[in-house]
């Protein structure tokens, strides 16, 4: 939709209202395409992504992609969930990683900052909470059922789970902040959500990942039991991986 602003001289010029602050972003339906390169070609504004625009001509792109990291992946994937590790990190991006969950897009989305969205198929669970811009995140339980599935860094500097040592700190961190009762409910909630899966949908061995994570309490820690048979035998080492848990956690968790 277009707006008229009268300019000195004769008559009104027809001019389009678009956002003007710094690190705002617009999208092409505000105005026509011939009226959008026009501005584009007189330095007013600039195109981030396909449909994606900035009247902001000085911030880095990187920057302004962050600030408006989920508007626009409304805009793009207006059914994403955001899922493995971006849920287990709360939407904070991660060394410029994304996950989510649609059926918008099958290969990964490069956006500018070195941000890489990491998709998959769209898979809705009955305690997805609401998230902004209408989207919907994991919850803790589906979250934790999640990333006991193994994944591999490919075009990303980590991968779309969390590893081994990362998932350990997540429990250890949550175990911290929620204590023992609602951790067991954490626990059989994940694994309720596994044994409900299609096995379409679950991951080879995913079930004993969560088992194995989610049963010692070792160590004087909660959730400090690592998985010395197999872990330890994959590194060829007669140790744990992780020679300690953190005694805080690296990062506020909320109740």
């Amino acid at each position: 939709m277009e707006s008229v602003t009268a300019k000195p001289g004769k008559g009104a010029t027809p001019r389009p209202r678009w956002p003007q602050g710094p690190r705002t972003v617009f999208f092409d339906d505000v105005a026509s395409r011939p009226t959008l390169a026009a501005a584009a070609k007189r330095g007013e504004i600039r195109r981030l992504v396909t449909g994606v625009w900035t009247a902001d001509t000085i911030s880095p792109d990187g920057e302004i992609v962050a600030e408006n990291l989920w508007l626009i992946v409304s805009r793009v994937f207006p059914d994403a969930i955001l899922v493995d590790r971006t849920a287990a990190h709360n939407g904070k991006i991660d060394r410029g990683v994304v996950t989510v969950s649609t059926d918008g897009r099958k290969d990964p989305l490069e956006l500018p900052g070195d941000i890489t969205i990491l998709v998959r198929a769209r898979e809705a669970a009955e305690d997805d909470m609401v998230w902004v811009h209408g989207l919907t995140i994991a919850s803790p339980a589906r979250t934790l059922a999640d990333n006991t599935a193994p994944s591999r860094a490919r075009r990303a500097a980590v991968g779309r789970t969390l590893n081994d040592d990362e998932l350990l700190d997540w429990l250890a961190n949550k175990a911290l902040a929620w204590g023992s009762e609602r951790m067991a409910r954490l626990r059989a909630d994940s694994l309720r959500h596994l044994s409900e899966r299609p096995e379409r949908h679950r991951p080879p061995g995913a079930q004993d990942r969560a088992a194995v994570r989610s049963a010692g309490r070792p160590g004087g820690h909660p959730e400090a039991r690592h998985v010395r048979g197999r872990c330890c035998r994959r590194r060829g080492v007669g140790q744990a991986s992780r020679p300690h848990v953190r005694s805080r956690p690296s990062a506020a968790v909320e109740p």
